[in-house]
């Protein structure tokens, strides 16, 4: 939850200073006129429709800021539910390893029993009497063949297990590639509000051609985002 609500004011901070920096060069404008200092009747009008242009971009950012925000929220909610569910996977994919465990151990159990069992069948085979032992050596071939059988079935069951766990596996690998760091969406939400204060500092001067180039460069890096 903490999570969430500092990714939404991140996000609403950029916008408001996008905002600011908006408002101060219509202002700035807007004072050139107040003052008279925006020339001749043709550049007062010239001037007036910029500011007209302004302020409907403004609204225009104020929009896109709401919009922007409900976004985020969506997908910060997005990402809790990746998040619940890979703890899901994971869980599920304890609970595979601790069944392949047994079943491994199952098998060692059969394999040591298998071998002591045909090792018993054949002393007996060669130092008892046929006629005495071979009733015992009929039930040694039994259980042997049981041995065997349940041997084969948790060798094939062994293999669904291990195919079943990498297939959890890559499901994990995909999923962590999904979310992305918060540390290193920290980062770049650092990187770009150092980006707009700068902006902003250079916002005094809208007429300065060097700061254009800044914004419009800020404008490009917000728009791929």
């Amino acid at each position: 939850m903490e999570g969430k609500e500092e990714m939404m004011e991140s996000v609403l901070l950029m916008k408001a200073h996008t905002r600011e920096k908006k408002v101060k060069q219509f202002a700035f404008k807007l004072s050139r006129i107040c003052r008279g200092q925006a020339g001749s009747e043709e550049d007062q009008n010239e001037l007036i429709s910029q500011l007209a242009g302004d302020l409907s971009e403004i609204e225009l950012e104020a929009v896109g800021a709401r919009f922007a925000a409900l976004a985020a929220i969506r997908e910060i909610e997005s990402s809790e539910k990746l998040k619940v569910e890979l703890e899901k996977e994971i869980m599920d994919m304890d609970e595979v390893v601790k069944d392949l465990k047994s079943e491994l151990e199952a098998e060692t159990f059969a394999k040591r029993n298998r071998e002591r069992y045909s090792a018993l069948a054949k002393v007996i085979s060669a130092s008892a009497q046929r006629s005495t032992s071979q009733k015992e050596i009929d039930s040694i071939n039994e259980k042997l063949k049981k041995v065997e059988s349940e041997g084969e079935r948790l060798a094939s069951k062994k293999e669904l297990l291990g195919k079943q766990l990498l297939l959890l596996t890559q499901t994990i690998e995909d999923l962590t590639g999904v979310v992305k760091p918060e540390s290193l969406e920290k980062e770049e939400e650092k990187e770009e509000g150092e980006a707009d204060e700068r902006v902003m500092e250079e916002g005094e001067h809208p007429d300065d051609p060097e700061a254009m180039e800044i914004e419009e460069g800020q404008k490009v890096e917000h728009a791929e985002r």
